[in-house]
């Protein structure tokens, strides 16, 4: 009894881990600056939890993803990654033979903003959800946001459309080829976010199949398309208010 009691208990802490990875994992490369809600409430993708999904769908749609749609397939993530997610996802829309209780995952609000009314502006359209790319998705700021660019506060959004970024690499996998922001190297894998298009995707390659060339001269003319002058122009007022503070 004592063997299957402490067996029992190591398989729990073992599925919890894998949640909590999944659950990681899923506010990196789903929610809130991408495309559903933080614990899979509704966002710009449709809500999550609570809809009683069959595993046979669940794991069809994160590795293949939705053709026609915005949703990406998953398929090249790492499999521990891939998953955990899809086990995440399971747990918070209680289907399968999984609990239907959530974890508990924080979803952060925007906090109180106390500046002038153009930065205010600036702000709202910094993080504006009904835009199908916005600075929100790539940059996090009052910890609000996905910090998969680097912080931006106080920088000028004058020439942004065309200025080149140092930071994105062109990678090459294969015969494919696409920009990247590199995010970390080690234990002889590569994880990066793929920003051939919007919202980026985090994918983690083996070190030995991937090649890091140059920059890649990826520029935010894409995805500040929904942005006029005047947009941007707020938007520098906020970053110059939250430099100042």
């Amino acid at each position: 009894m004592i063997v299957l009691a402490l067996a029992l208990l190591s398989q729990g802490i073992a599925q919890e881990a894998d949640l909590m990875l999944g659950a990681k994992v899923f506010a990196q490369s789903c929610a809130v600056g991408y495309c559903h809600g933080s614990a899979g409430a509704a966002n710009r993708g449709p809500r999550l939890a609570g809809r009683g999904f069959d595993r046979g769908f669940v794991d069809k749609v994160i590795r293949d993803g939705v053709p026609g749609t915005a949703m990406p397939g998953f398929k090249t993530m790492r499999p521990p990654e891939l998953n955990s997610v899809i086990a995440y996802v399971m747990k918070i829309s209680g289907g399968g033979n999984v609990s239907a209780a959530p974890l508990h995952v924080p979803s952060p609000e925007p906090p109180v903003f106390a500046g002038p009314p153009a930065a205010q502006m600036g702000k709202l359209l910094f993080f504006d959800a009904a835009r199908g790319t916005r600075c929100g998705t790539c940059h996090a700021l009052e910890d609000w946001g996905v910090a998969v660019g680097p912080n931006v506060t106080g920088r000028a959004t004058a020439g942004l459309r065309q200025r080149a970024s140092a930071n994105v690499k062109s990678v090459a996998v294969g015969a494919a080829r696409f920009p990247a922001l590199i995010v970390d190297r080690k234990n002889n894998t590569v994880t990066l976010y793929d920003v051939a298009g919007a919202p980026p995707v985090l994918r983690t390659f083996a070190a030995a199949e991937i090649r890091v060339g140059e920059a890649a001269g990826w520029t935010h003319a894409a995805v500040t398309r929904t942005y006029t002058d005047a947009d941007l122009a707020s938007i520098q007022a906020y970053l110059e208010w939250l430099a100042q503070r």
